[in-house]
């Protein structure tokens, strides 16, 4: 499962602080994050969900609070049909590699 998809079933999330993962979790609200590659962290980081209920069920809540919020479909798709939008305005018209044009 994907952290966006943990984030839209309203799961907390426990994980790295690598590129990509970062920005899904704020720590401490809707997950936890954890060094690159520090097992001893990730362990007390799972042990901390595993034992108290009312945290996992807390943060699980602002993930999907943050997944309506920041990763709806609606707004991804405004955002790159913008970014696509702005792309093209700065793209020069030419023809593929190795079409003539009459």
């Amino acid at each position: 499962m994907s952290i966006l998809e943990a984030m839209a079933t309203g799961l907390p999330i426990v994980t790295s602080d690598a590129v990509g993962c970062r920005d899904t979790v704020e720590d401490g609200i809707n997950g936890l994050k954890v060094p690159v590659k520090d097992i001893r962290r990730l362990c007390q980081a799972l042990d901390i969900m595993i034992q108290d209920r009312e945290l996992r069920i807390a943060m699980g809540r602002k993930s999907r609070e943050k997944a309506e919020r920041i990763f709806s479909l609606e707004i991804v798709l405004k955002e790159h049909m913008e970014l696509y939008d702005a792309l093209g305005k700065h793209v020069i018209a030419q023809p593929p590699v190795g079409v003539e044009t009459v």
